[in-house]
């Protein structure tokens, strides 16, 4: 019997040792990245990122919010970098650009030919600078807006509430035979103070006046904690002083609870068909917070000051 050997054209031999070369010479990038809905659309463009440059290979580290903290420490401290972009929560940004954390991106940012930094909202962009000195990008914006189960309110023929008395009086109206009015977040740290400060805001407080003096005991802030006391203690689900918005998300998406006062991402993960809210699906909408001003926090991407390559990092990000 005759074998017959198909060999490939040189035109494919060629191309192949290319891609190959590539492959091998291709620069790294690893990207810490929260582990939320946000990320697997970052994810996709990722996989569209890599396949319009070949030369650059890019992996994430998802993890949850209350991990991120001490790996982005650990890598910074190191003499290579684990992670050469990372994203940075609008607290961390002056504390990681002071302690040299952070690559300058000025020069960067000038040197990327259509990439107009004035396109960002100013109130946002202005958090990635510090000292005059730009070290982070907008990347998302996490503000927080009251999430309701619109079905029940249109069945008791309740309105949306717009100030925090009413919302008040009507998670509790809501409250009983094993269903609550509110999922709350009271976990000590941040949880509590992003989801407090709006009951802050909404009573006319502020946790700063115009000199820049914390005002935080004053009368509004009092009372403002005191709404929330009596709100957690009579109408939120029982033994839930440790919940973060992991818990209250399930809480909601599992029909134990009405309402929500958190961040607007989760009204797509509720709403999605097939998703974690099973048949309660599409029965979610999403309004201002009572008293109409919301806690509005941003993630940018930063690029760090120890990453193995700047250029490849700043690529992806721009």
């Amino acid at each position: 019997m005759t074998r017959i050997l198909r060999l490939p054209s040189i035109g494919a031999l060629l191309t192949a040792t290319a891609l190959g070369s590539g492959a091998l010479n291709a620069a790294e990038i690893n990207i810490i990245i929260e582990e939320v809905p946000d990320y697997d659309v970052v994810k996709a463009l990722a996989d569209d990122f890599m396949a319009e440059n070949p030369d650059i290979k890019v992996t994430f580290d998802a993890m949850p919010f209350d991990a991120m903290r001490d790996k982005i420490l650990t890598s910074s401290l190191a003499p290579s970098a684990t992670y050469d972009v990372i994203i940075v929560d609008n607290p961390w940004m002056e504390e990681f650009a002071h302690a040299g954390y952070l690559a300058p991106l000025d020069d960067m940012i000038a040197a990327t030919e259509g990439y107009d930094y004035a396109d960002f909202i100013h109130a946002l962009s202005r958090i990635g600078v510090v000292d005059g000195v730009t070290y982070g990008v907008p990347y998302y914006n996490y503000a927080l807006g009251l999430i309701v189960r619109q079905d029940i309110f249109d069945e008791r023929g309740l309105s949306v509430p717009t100030t925090i008395d009413d919302y008040v009086a009507t998670v509790k109206g809501l409250t009983g035979n094993d269903f609550y009015g509110a999922a709350m977040q009271p976990q000590k740290g941040y949880k509590i103070m992003e989801e407090w400060k709006n009951w802050l805001y909404a009573n006319g407080g502020e946790l700063f006046d115009a000199e820049g003096n914390i005002i935080i005991n004053d009368d509004a802030a009092v009372r403002a904690l005191e709404q929330y006391i009596d709100t957690y203690n009579t109408a939120a689900p029982p033994n839930s002083l440790n919940w973060g918005f992991d818990e209250a998300l399930r809480a909601v998406a599992s029909g134990k609870a009405a309402t929500m006062l958190s961040y607007n991402w989760m009204l797509p993960t509720l709403n999605k068909e097939g998703g974690i809210a099973g048949d309660l699906a599409g029965k979610f909408t999403l309004h201002e917070v009572p008293g109409g001003k919301a806690v509005l926090g941003l993630w940018s991407w930063s690029v760090t000051a120890n990453a193995n390559d700047k250029e490849a990092a700043w690529k992806f990000v721009s």
